[in-house]
């Protein structure tokens, strides 16, 4: 049986999935939201675009971080119903 993860964990993990998804859209379709929406491209949005690769890595090392958080390495053996190891 495993311990459960601390709730801010957890709380990590769906943010940084959030983060990861939002981050990739903006990556392949970030021009054309721009465009829609009227606005011209930040400054940011430029830089992000000229190190595509680099924002793709740091993107997936903040998601595989959060999902770390989630492993905590407890456990227990319980042998017929009494616990042994804790």
């Amino acid at each position: 049986e495993n311990y459960p993860p601390p709730p801010y964990a957890n709380v990590a993990v769906s943010a940084a999935g959030t983060i990861q998804m939002g981050g990739i859209v903006l990556m392949m379709f970030g021009t054309q939201i721009f465009n829609t929406l009227g606005m011209p491209e930040p400054e940011w949005y430029k830089e992000l675009q000229e190190n595509k690769m680099m924002a793709f890595c740091g993107v997936f090392f903040m998601n595989s971080m959060a999902n770390s958080l989630t492993t905590t390495g407890a456990f227990e053996v319980i042998p017929d119903g009494e616990v042994v190891y804790s």
